[in-house]
């Protein structure tokens, strides 16, 4: 059994951002704006969802 693909990693574009790093509890958004912003895993669990149906 192979482990599936992360829906989301460095590099990923969000609505917010561009996500620069992934820790255990959180994830590191680049805003453009020179921020760094901070993002528990539910909220980015549902930015990417929103893009996923968008998407469809």
């Amino acid at each position: 059994m192979t482990n599936p693909e992360p829906d989301c990693g460095v590099g990923t574009q969000l609505p917010c951002g561009t996500v620069v790093a992934v820790n255990n509890d959180h994830i590191l958004v680049d805003t453009g704006n020179e921020s760094v912003k901070t993002f528990s895993l539910p909220q980015i669990e549902a930015m990417v969802a929103q893009l996923q149906i968008v998407d469809a």
